[in-house]
């Protein structure tokens, strides 16, 4: 359900960040790790929680990267339209 946004004249409307594929996939993720962080002691708790943290510093880099990316795309854009004006 989008969201509304007021800033001065403008109105931004802001869709969810979220599928419900999306949410039931974290909702999925959440609950396994934490049952297995429950159940795994010693070295295998170890590897559990680096392989967690290495999927989850994995996961920033490529957020990073395609921000970083349609950043860069979308400066090229206004460019392009700039010199065309």
């Amino acid at each position: 359900m989008p969201h509304e946004k007021h800033y001065g004249r403008a109105l931004l409307t802001q869709q969810e960040p979220y599928t419900c594929r999306s949410e039931q996939s974290m909702q999925v993720i959440s609950d396994n790790e934490r049952e297995l962080n429950d159940r795994l002691t010693g070295k295998e708790r170890a590897m559990f929680r680096d392989l967690v943290n290495a999927c989850d510093d994995l996961n920033g880099d490529v957020s990073l990267d395609s921000f970083v990316r349609s950043f860069r795309t979308g400066a090229r854009l206004m460019i392009e339209i700039k010199e065309e004006v």
